[in-house]
């Protein structure tokens, strides 16, 4: 393939996102800056959109790879659920097991985990990929568990990523209770003229 004829150690333009490979150009760098500031300021709820393909992904990578070891960082991906099973799998992305668990005590894990995390001085955040396939009724079930939070300590933050019609969906007029709980919100746009070849350069 390839690879071995211009000796590249791996393939610089696959299709799975790879953080190793991120070119923070000047788009990324202010998502990546807007994302990290929204951690340190305990913002309750992060939105990140963009098209398809523009590094939404790795950039989340990234920042997972980053801030991992001062908190405990959960991702759930291709978020196609129905509500039953949204906390179950939230639950699974913080390495919590589910095993005959009936919601109440799904709940209940939930909140005392919280609550550990917060005593060892670690907030939770949750990071939703691909979040605009949840629907405004996930999106609710997600708003009522920020509600843990209380007004002294912050336990949870949640970071919602997604492609645009997560923003289209986020001002409807149903979801301003939800929309109100959003300090961070940035639209990543693809790669100016010059950043593409900078990132051409930077994967080669």
């Amino acid at each position: 393939m390839y690879e071995s004829f211009y000796r590249f150690k791996a393939k610089p333009f696959a299709l799975l996102p790879d953080s190793s490979f991120l070119y923070q150009g000047t788009e990324h760098q202010a998502a990546y800056s807007l994302l990290e500031y929204g951690i340190l300021s305990e913002s309750p709820f992060m939105v990140l959109t963009g098209d398809p393909g523009v590094g939404k992904t790795s950039l989340l990578q990234k920042l997972i790879a980053e801030h991992g070891s001062r908190h405990k960082i959960g991702l759930v991906t291709n978020a196609r659920y129905d509500i039953e099973q949204l906390l179950p799998w939230i639950l699974l992305s913080l390495g919590l097991s589910t095993k005959r668990l009936d919601p109440i005590e799904a709940y209940h894990l939930f909140a005392e985990f919280l609550s550990q995390e917060s005593k060892r001085s670690r907030r939770v955040i949750l990071v939703i990929d691909e979040a605009q396939s949840l629907g405004a009724e996930l999106l609710e079930e997600l708003r009522l568990l920020s509600n843990m939070n209380d007004g002294r300590t912050l336990k949870l933050q949640i970071i919602l990523s997604g492609q645009p019609d997560l923003y289209t969906l986020l001002q409807r007029i149903d979801m301003t209770q939800f929309a109100q709980r959003i300090v961070v919100d940035y639209h990543l746009k693809p790669l100016s003229e010059m950043d593409t070849l900078n990132c051409i350069r930077h994967r080669l």
